[in-house]
């Protein structure tokens, strides 16, 4: 499974894309986001449907989408953004190595400029492991 693969990688010595995790869930700035602090949540176990989800389960995606949400604001000065669930394509059976996800997409932190511009290829300036440096640096309220 891909995803188990990534999350493997994730959690090696030095963790330097990972904001944060809970039981079920771990937040990461992703490798070649489109955009600048782009990051995504994702469960650590094989879920390939959002629905899937019981009670205890979608309370701590809350938790984690609520704290990962809360370091953008704070360590990116609340910035606005969009939020991308990815559910599993397929159906019955096929989605055994597929984990659902959300990808949460800050805007405004930069300006589209030359080569963005003339051709549409986004240009990301901002290393992965630096932007979640500073997110995992915000002090979450107690």
């Amino acid at each position: 499974c891909p995803f188990c693969v990534q999350r493997k990688q994730e959690f090696s010595d030095t963790q330097p894309r990972l904001v944060s995790q809970n039981d079920e869930f771990f937040a990461v700035v992703d490798y070649a986001g489109e955009y600048p602090y782009q990051t995504s949540i994702y469960p650590k176990e094989h879920r390939p449907s959002f629905s899937s989800c019981g009670d205890k389960v979608m309370k701590l995606l809350a938790d984690i989408m609520v704290e990962t949400l809360y370091r953008l604001a704070q360590g990116v000065g609340k910035p606005d953004f969009n939020i991308m669930l990815v559910d599993s394509p397929l159906k019955g059976g096929h989605d055994k190595c597929f984990h659902f996800h959300f990808t949460i997409t800050p805007r405004g932190i930069t300006e589209a400029a030359g080569l963005t511009l003339g051709t549409g290829i986004a240009v990301n300036e901002y290393p992965p492991e630096e932007a979640a440096t500073t997110l995992r640096a915000v002090q979450l309220p107690q």
